[in-house]
């Protein structure tokens, strides 16, 4: 049997509800699956757990971020830095963005691409 083809493909714009500028452009560079009041944190996390649920062996996986990135303290002590880099989602609070390793847990074995101002 043939390996299936899934994406998750996010963008968000308005960062009106949060201290960071909105954007232009972000829901032009995709396809959209979620985008602003979609892609919360709770709204990306459940995005995962879908296609978690979908996803098979030898399955081709490609996510697509494209919005703002942050940083935020460590969570592991891995980082030279001391900072985790983060996407920021809809409506979010500094303490509730979306921290790569979360991500790089979840997609150990599936290829990803983000863009964040």
């Amino acid at each position: 049997m043939a390996a299936d083809k899934h994406a998750l493909l996010i963008a968000i714009e308005d960062y009106s509800q949060t201290p960071f500028n909105s954007l232009k452009g972000p829901i032009n560079d995709i396809f959209i699956i979620l985008s602003n009041k979609q892609a919360t944190h709770t709204g990306i996390e459940n995005g995962f757990k879908k296609l978690i649920q979908r996803v098979q062996a030898n399955d081709f996986v490609y996510i697509y971020y494209s919005g703002h990135g942050s940083q935020t303290l460590d969570l592991n002590g891995d980082e030279l830095s001391g900072k985790d880099q983060t996407w920021v989602s809809y409506a979010a609070r500094s303490s509730n963005n979306v921290v790569f390793k979360t991500i790089s847990k979840i997609t150990n074995s599936y290829g990803y691409s983000h863009w964040c101002c």
